[in-house]
């Protein structure tokens, strides 16, 4: 399956293949469509771009914005599990995030702690089982979706953005999330492997400071982009350089710090409740922009 807009970024998951759907037959955003593909599915980024044409992106970051849990801890938790790989170092991983969502630490801490102990649970372990493992991950996890999420995300793309999904949990998982919502592009957290195991080297950790903000810009390089026209919305310090990026940016239930960069920038916030209704009254609705 490929995903609905009108390009894809530059790379394609590595390793990922068609997998059997992740979609129960009575869960949120089931339909006939979901049930007979995979989320995983290889060609979900490989659309090529219209020429002439300028992008309003609508990009959003999962954790805590569109999910109400992290899919990061649910990964650990799942590796915790594992036979294989280092169950204890995904419990180390987890504790990071256990003490983000506890005050203890801030996000870039979080993100700092999280990112060495994840890859070393992860080094050695085959990129099939790591696959399974997301999967599994988000089985575990759509039904936090919250209930605005898809509805959204299809608004927007009727206003002309083309929806991303940029987050700083695994990219096994958060393609998955990007399937159930029918984004057009997606980028998690990737990780290094050779002849089809994990090396335990991190490619792209989204949750760093800054690392956001250039994984858009390397990834969007070849194309028009009107960041002017774009959304984002995003819950935490990870986000602040994306929705700096972007003409309507949103802070959506925003930790301490992403609320200081939000009050000093003027930027709007809202919450689960007025989310959509603050959307359908702000944001411009004429069409992308043509070249």
């Amino acid at each position: 399956m490929a995903l609905r807009g009108s390009w894809a970024g530059p790379e394609r998951l590595s390793g990922v293949t068609s997998t059997p759907s992740t979609h129960p037959s009575n869960g949120p955003g089931h339909s006939s469509r979901s049930a007979e593909r995979s989320p995983c599915d290889p060609s979900l980024r490989t659309r090529k771009p219209r020429s002439a044409m300028a992008i309003r992106l609508a990009v959003f970051d999962l954790d805590g914005t569109l999910l109400d849990t992290f899919l990061a801890a649910t990964m650990a938790t799942e590796l915790s599990r594992c036979d294989s790989g280092d169950p204890a170092a995904a419990r180390e991983a987890l504790s990071a995030i256990d003490a983000y969502k506890g005050g203890t630490i801030d996000h870039d801490e979080c993100a700092a702690r999280f990112y060495p102990c994840y890859a070393r649970a992860v080094r050695g372990l085959s990129t099939a089982v790591l696959r399974r493992v997301g999967i599994r991950a988000w089985q575990r996890s759509r039904a936090r979706l919250f209930p605005f999420s898809a509805e959204l995300v299809a608004e927007l793309r009727q206003l002309g953005f083309s929806p991303c999904l940029l987050s700083g949990s695994p990219e096994e998982a958060v393609v998955c999330a990007a399937e159930e919502l029918a984004m057009d592009h997606v980028w998690g957290m990737r990780l290094a492997s050779d002849a089809g195991r994990c090396t335990g080297r991190v490619l792209r950790a989204p949750a760093r400071p800054g690392a956001k903000r250039a994984t858009l810009l390397e990834t969007t390089s070849h194309l028009s982009v009107d960041w002017g026209g774009s959304f984002a919305m995003g819950d935490s310090s990870a986000d602040i350089d994306v929705l700096d990026m972007a003409g309507n940016p949103l802070a959506f239930e925003p930790d301490a710090a992403l609320l200081r960069a939000a009050e000093s920038r003027n930027w709007p916030v809202a919450d689960r409740s007025s989310v959509l209704r603050h959307c359908r009254a702000r944001l411009p609705r004429k069409p992308a922009v043509r070249g």
